[in-house]
Formats: structure tokens, C-alpha cells, sequence
């Protein structure tokens, strides 16, 4: 239960600072209850307006006997007007926070001394009126809505979501960027094809990061064309960028000097698909072909974490109609996932360390196992009053006993290796799809 005070205490200090940086006076909407609105609200899959979400939150604190600002729920138009008072980093710094206290309160899983991460983006639909923000309709269709790009770098051993960016435009190598300035040295970064470059490579070694490019077939450069067609899977080979990549970095002042880089390419087949991985991690004998067929396969799990939000909290359901507002919903989002992984991970390592090496003995379980990791999100989102409103140990002491026992029904049977083709089997309607031609 340290870890559940721990991040009570964290969260209300925080809010307190930045309550103070935008608050003149006290008033009975702060941060904390704006916090704890956004997360209800973007868990209701945009079913549910401003008055059923305070409804439900001051009975939910009334039912605990956690204290409230007032006995009669606020009203939608003063949460509208907070809203738009609360800093726009806000509760991106409280995230940090909380996600620094588990640093400190956990052993974080590395592989072979290294924090594992990866970066990926992935396109949302938004509210129209961002378009007056600089958000695009993709041309050529019949497309309503805009769309954004949201990269995010997750921590794929520990799941749990560092930093995204959210911004109008599809570079991803800009967003990857930034992200590197929130990773410590000597940590290991896996990226999907498209993000390779010479100006890449370069970023990860001044910023003293390892990295694991998946190439795009086809790539033009001579080294990495000649070690595809050979018949060798590992070797360490000199980059360097032609003239025409060299010409492009100049004409957009990215860089002015072009060292050749040490790199090693790595070549293997899975399902009769050729991957070629390019890396910094140099040493063949520490570092083994095998282990990076593994480790590329972990990069799904952003695509998971995408999964989670796109289709069961329904991410792109936004409430507000502006760029801030859609701005502090996504950061709820990361919050309440993050949390969520927290719990997930205590419970793990409360019960035998690790899931996996809990349900591995087979002598006692007989097929492994894990947490249900949507059930789990559910009873967060039910029981955030507790966490988050809460200030006395009793409550957080509900918390955790309720949050022990139901967790412990949410085990559920692994089932390995499963994939179906990608194609849906909606029932489609009658409005065209959004890549239909646009009508003329």
C-alpha cells in the first residue's frame, strides 16, 4: 500500500503547486478535481455529458465519505471556464511526476543493463474546428474531419508512457527527437521503418542513446543495398550519407558535418518475411542475432497500447472543440493508463515478483497466465475518487484491499501467437468510407 500513498501524496503536491500558479485566490474547482473530471469523462466513450460525470463523482465521494468543495455538484459552464484557466502543462507534469515516484519505489525491468523503449505515432480523427489550428482533411477524399499525428514513447518492458507529442503535422522523425531529451543514457530505442536516416543515427549518438532501426526494403544506400542481397545476417559496416542526403540536411540546416558512423546490420527471416535491423549495439558476442528478433517483436506492444486507446477508451471521442481542451484529454488519457500500468505491475511483483515467472511454474498453474488488462483500466476509472480525491489512509487503504481482491479475479489464460488478417467484418453503412473518392 506504500505506493498507493506515495502516489497520493505526489499527486496532491503537485496539484498544489500548479494550483498556485494559476489560482488568485481559492476556489472550488482546482486542478485535482479538473484532473479527475477529464479522466471520468474521456472513459465514457462521449455517452455521458458534464452533469452525469459530477453526478457520478460526487456520489461516488459521498458514498466513500471523501470530503467535497461543495454538497451540490458544480455546474458544466464553471468546469468549461477551469479548464480553459489550467496550464497547459499541467498534468503533463504530474504524469512525470507520478511516473518518477514509481522509478524510485520499483526496480524498473531492463534487458541486459538497458531500459528498453519505443517510439511510434499514430494518426487521430479531431474535432473540425482545429482546422483553423493548422490541422489538415487528407485531400482527395471525403474526409470531414481533420487529423493529428500523437507519437508516444513508451517503455515496452515496464508499459508504461513517458511522453507524447501531439502535433498537425506526419513527421515522426521531428516528434522521435523530442522525445530522446526524456531518456537517460545508454538506453535502447526500438523504431519501425520510416524512421531510419543518416540524421537519426546521428541524434541518437549525441544524445548517448542506443537505437534499433527496422529498413525499409529497397533503402539506397550501397551498404546497406549490398549486405541485403549478400548471404551474411550480421555485420558492422561504415555509414555514411550521400551527397544527395548530405545536400538535403544542409539546405534545412539540420547539419553541416557528416562523420561516418559505426553500424551493425543484422538480417533474419520470420514467417518468410525478410527483416533487416540496423544498430548501434555493436558487440556480437554480448549481443545476439537471436535476441534482437525478440527484441524487434516487443515493439508491438505500442501498437497494443494504440489498440487500447483507439478502440476501447476510444481516444478520438473528444469533448472539447478546441486544440487545448483535446490537448488536456489526451494527457488524461496517459495519466489514467499510467496508472493503471502501476497498479497492474505492483500487483505482479506482489504476487511472486512477476506474472511471468509466477505462472511459468507449471507444476502449479499449468498454462500461463496474466492480468486482464481492460478490467483492470475499468476498476481504476471506477475507484479514481479513492486514489485521487482521497487524503485520509483509510481511503487509500480501500483502495488497495479492493483493488487486491478484484485483481486477483482479473488472471486470465495467455493464448500466444495469435493473429488474424487485418480486415473487418462490420456491417458497413451506408455513408462512404473515408478513403472513398471525393465527390465532384
Amino acid at each position: 500500500m506504500n505506493i498507493y500513498q506515495r502516489l497520493n501524496k505526489t499527486f496532491l503536491n503537485s496539484c498544489s503547486k500548479i494550483d498556485k500558479s494559476w489560482q488568485k485566490r481559492k476556489r472550488t474547482i482546482d486542478t485535482k478535481l479538473i484532473i479527475l473530471f477529464l479522466m471520468k469523462i474521456i472513459s465514457g466513450k462521449n455517452n455521458h455529458g458534464y452533469a452525469y460525470i459530477f453526478n457520478e463523482i460526487w456520489d461516488d465521494c459521498i458514498r466513500e465519505k471523501i470530503p467535497l468543495p461543495q454538497y451540490n455538484p458544480v455546474s458544466a459552464s464553471s468546469m468549461c471556464e477551469a479548464r480553459i484557466k489550467l496550464p497547459d502543462d499541467a498534468i503533463k507534469t504530474i504524469n512525470k511526476d507520478i511516473v518518477s515516484v514509481w522509478e524510485k519505489d520499483s526496480r524498473p525491468i531492463t534487458w541486459k543493463g538497458h531500459r528498453l523503449f519505443a517510439i511510434d505515432g499514430s494518426k487521430l480523427n479531431v474535432p473540425r474546428k482545429l482546422i483553423n489550428n493548422g490541422y489538415r482533411v487528407t485531400q482527395k477524399t471525403s474526409r470531414y474531419y481533420p487529423y493529428a499525428m500523437m507519437s508516444c514513447l513508451y517503455d515496452i518492458s515496464n508499459s508504461i508512457i513517458y511522453d507524447i507529442d501531439f502535433v498537425n503535422h506526419n513527421n515522426e522523425r521531428a516528434c522521435a527527437e523530442k522525445h530522446f531529451r526524456y531518456l537517460d543514457n545508454d538506453a535502447v530505442v526500438i523504431l519501425d521503418r520510416g524512421y531510419f536516416s543518416y540524421y537519426m543515427l546521428h541524434q541518437v549518438i549525441k544524445n548517448n542513446l542506443n537505437a534499433i532501426f527496422r529498413i525499409q526494403e529497397g533503402n539506397r544506400n550501397k551498404v546497406i543495398r549490398d549486405f541485403s542481397n549478400s548471404h551474411c545476417d550480421d555485420a558492422i559496416v561504415t555509414y555514411k550519407p550521400s551527397d544527395a542526403v548530405k545536400s538535403d540536411l544542409r539546405k534545412r540546416k539540420l547539419l553541416f558535418e557528416f562523420p561516418t558512423i559505426t553500424l551493425r546490420l543484422i538480417k533474419y527471416f520470420h514467417e518468410d518475411v525478410k527483416y533487416i535491423l540496423a544498430t548501434t549495439l555493436l558487440e556480437q558476442d554480448y549481443y545476439e542475432v537471436k535476441d534482437f528478433n525478440d527484441l524487434y517483436h516487443q515493439r508491438w506492444k505500442i501498437e497494443e497500447l494504440y489498440k487500447l486507446s483507439k478502440s476501447i477508451l476510444c481516444i478520438e471521442d473528444f469533448h472539447s472543440h478546441n486544440e487545448k481542451g483535446v490537448k488536456q484529454e489526451l494527457q488524461a488519457h496517459i495519466l489514467l493508463l499510467n496508472l493503471t500500468r502501476i497498479s497492474e505491475n505492483y500487483f505482479n511483483h506482489r504476487n511472486g515478483d512477476d506474472v511471468r515467472d509466477r505462472v511459468d511454474n507449471k507444476e502449479s498453474l499449468g498454462k500461463k497466465q496474466k492480468l486482464n488488462s481492460k478490467n483492470c483500466l475499468f476498476f481504476i476509472v471506477k475507484h479514481l475518487p479513492l486514489l485521487i480525491q482521497g487524503k485520509l489512509k483509510k481511503h487509500l487503504k480501500s483502495f488497495y484491499y479492493t483493488l487486491y481482491v478484484l485483481m486477483a479475479r482479473m488472471i486470465q489464460r495467455v493464448r500466444p501467437e495469435r493473429h488474424y488478417p487485418r480486415k473487418s467484418m462490420k456491417p458497413r453503412t451506408r455513408w462512404n468510407s473515408f478513403d472513398a473518392p471525393i465527390r465532384i
